[in-house]
């Protein structure tokens, strides 16, 4: 459990599951996000990062064929999720994709429920509005593949 607030301000407690070992965090971000609450942590450990001289002085001796070699990058794109410098395509799978355009059509359904209720009455209260928030909160970053699988 997380307290959250000030001694003077308690906000109340937060409940979380923790899947690494921490240390003390440097920065703590909490999002509601259709009526669950979540809570992101950011430490810093004491990576040893190359200065820009040692890189050089690794790299300097190769050729540039030799430095395309070793090297990679990648583009995000709407279309095809990720793609490498070496043309590699990395796609979600075909559950995902299903999986995103069923939560879709239940969102679309949703708004078009609202847009169709009186605003301050009644049947636009009972409605849940965290229908609509729900709907397309699942992780679809998750498990990206290569496409040529």
């Amino acid at each position: 459990m997380i307290d959250l607030g000030t001694k003077k301000h308690p906000v109340g407690s937060v409940r979380i599951n923790v899947h690494l070992d921490y240390e003390v965090t440097a920065s703590i971000y909490i999002s509601v996000h259709g009526g669950k609450w979540y809570v992101s942590f950011s430490n810093d450990k004491a990576a040893v990062f190359a200065t820009e001289a040692e890189l050089l002085a690794d790299l300097q001796h190769l050729t540039e064929e030799q430095l395309m070699d070793v090297t990679i990058g990648f583009d995000r794109n709407v279309v095809t999720p990720v793609v490498s410098s070496d043309g590699t395509a990395f796609d979600y799978s075909a559950e995902q994709k299903a999986n995103f355009q069923k939560a879709l059509k239940c969102k679309i359904k949703w708004q078009k429920r609202f847009s169709r209720k009186q605003k301050g009455s009644c049947n636009g209260e009972r409605l849940p509005r965290r229908s609509v928030a729900t709907t397309l909160r699942f992780p679809i970053y998750a498990m990206i593949r290569a496409s040529d699988q």
